[in-house]
């Protein structure tokens, strides 16, 4: 079970920032929640929050070589409590980019073998990943042109009076259904694939 105990905003990308890159003026009003809208089904295809966050983590039941994080990468780990017990610092190694915490004795990896293991570590990226930060302006840059045209239009044929294609995207129901494929592209090195603790 994860709580987080603090947070930064949940948008991933500064409304300055966004601006720019759509040519329009950073005080328009549709423009922080288009962000808003953005970034959450950015993190939501992905499986993951991106900003840092302080989260508290409690694994129960653990048998395992390695204690997997539900957040990376790790920024810093706060505090590890094996049953009830808060290990030293040379008692567990992290491993950050990959938001794994292995636990040691007498200098070597061990397993964690434990009813309880509650960790409280900040997790996120101090910059949010060009790439993440490209999709979430590319999917404003569709919601704010369904205004003026239809951004799944592909082409338009005219000989016998008028034949149109239109970009399909994924299947219903499949992940990333609804994003197009330059923006999954964009996203895939970012999404989690792997199971998490309990």
């Amino acid at each position: 079970m994860i709580t987080v105990l603090e947070a930064a905003s949940l948008d991933l990308i500064d409304i300055e920032t966004a601006a720019l890159a759509l040519g329009i003026d950073d005080d328009d009003a549709q423009l922080p929640a288009q962000i808003s809208a953005a970034s959450a089904l950015v993190q939501s295809y992905c499986g993951r929050e991106f900003n840092i966050a302080t989260v508290q983590e409690v694994v129960t039941s653990i048998d395992a070589a390695s204690l997997i994080l539900s957040r990376f990468p790790v920024v810093d780990v706060e505090s590890v409590v094996e049953d009830d017990v808060t290990l030293t610092v040379e008692e567990w190694e992290a491993d950050a980019a990959g938001g794994i915490l292995y636990r040691l004795r007498n200098d070597r990896r061990g397993s964690w073998c434990a009813r309880r293991v509650v960790a409280i570590y900040d997790a996120g990226f101090h910059d949010v990943p060009q790439a993440v930060q490209a999709a979430t302006i590319d999917l404003i840059r569709i919601r704010r042109s369904k205004a003026s045209r239809d951004p799944l239009l592909r082409s338009i044929d005219i000989p016998e009076i008028v034949s149109e294609s239109y970009w399909t995207g994924s299947v219903p129901g499949e992940v990333g259904a609804g994003l197009p494929a330059d923006v999954r592209a964009m996203l895939a090195p970012y999404v989690v694939r792997r199971a998490v603790a309990a």
